[in-house]
């Protein structure tokens, strides 16, 4: 399977239209479709956007048969945020 086709199967396991799948990337439909058609070849920023966006695995995407399509999602990792705190006022 080449880029073009993986780029297409990735959408539909999505259940994404091509609009869809482009204005999560930043792309118009016309690049999607000819992506998906081989008709253009998605620069480094698009393929890192695709990876990013989808948790796709980069390898697979490139063209690694021996590949799962999605990253495992992590396990036992905390998002933290510290937007709740405030610094202690100091008196002079």
């Amino acid at each position: 399977m080449i880029l073009g086709e993986r780029i297409k199967l990735l959408r539909k396991t999505l259940n994404l239209s091509q609009s869809e799948f482009g204005k999560k990337l930043g792309i118009t439909e016309s690049a999607v479709c000819s992506y998906e058609n081989n008709r253009r070849i998605p620069s480094e920023q698009v393929i890192m956007a695709i990876c990013r966006e989808f948790n796709v695995n980069r390898p697979w995407l490139m063209d690694d048969e021996k590949n799962d399509m999605f990253l495992p999602e992590p396990i036992g990792i905390l998002a933290v945020s510290y937007t709740h705190l405030t610094l202690p006022t100091i008196r002079l």
